[in-house]
């Protein structure tokens, strides 16, 4: 008959006591909520980033556009679409050095449940087409036009004015993707190339 001897293992050679557990376990946590802190943060730095991005890019389209349609072509004093250049102040007709009519205007998106702002529209005869991507919305948009009446007309109405026709643009985007909206504030003014014979 054989004995069997209980031999018991020595508590300092195996196994992890319940403090040690408790100090690996807080440590592991403190690791994990820094990382996933690093991690967000640079989720909403890349997504501001974008978004910053979007609205300089479209700004930069814009007033470049703009730029070059008011210095290559004129500024359109007898539209009816745009009517008294004194007071309408979000649209403006212009024509183009291809001789053609074009209408820029601010326009409210009509879908439900689009965010708020504008497109910034150019129409141009039966078509039209925004100017700005979806990505980004005009919050505030402004074309100031002096002098009121067309100086290269030798009419009564323009007497007294001796100054090149040119247009100022007042210009706020705002980008859509953000919680804390990126916004770009611009202000330019562009003089038209254009000089007929006066009349």
């Amino acid at each position: 008959m054989k004995i069997f001897k209980l031999q018991f293992l020595d508590s300092k050679e195996n196994g992890f006591t319940l403090i040690e557990i408790v100090v690996a376990a807080t440590l592991f946590a403190f690791v994990v909520t820094s990382l996933l802190g690093v991690y967000l943060s640079t989720l909403r730095l890349d997504s501001r980033t974008r978004a910053q991005r979007a609205v300089s890019d479209n700004a930069r389209f814009i007033m470049e556009f703009m730029a070059k349609e008011v210095r290559n072509g004129h500024i359109d004093y007898t539209s009816s679409g745009c009517g008294s250049v004194l007071t309408s102040v979000t649209d403006l007709c212009l024509i183009n050095q291809g001789n053609e009519a074009e209408h820029i205007y601010a326009e409210t998106p009509s879908a439900l449940g689009t965010p708020a702002g504008t497109n910034l529209v150019l129409a141009k005869g039966a078509s039209s087409s925004n100017l700005n991507s979806s990505a980004v919305r005009i919050t505030k948009l402004k074309f100031l036009v002096t002098p009121a009446h067309d100086p290269l007309l030798s009419s009564s109405q323009a007497s007294g004015y001796n100054e090149q026709p040119h247009v100022t643009v007042i210009l706020e985007l705002t980008a859509l993707s953000t919680k804390d909206p990126v916004k770009l504030s611009l202000q330019s003014t562009f003089s038209q190339n254009y000089y007929p014979p006066r009349q």
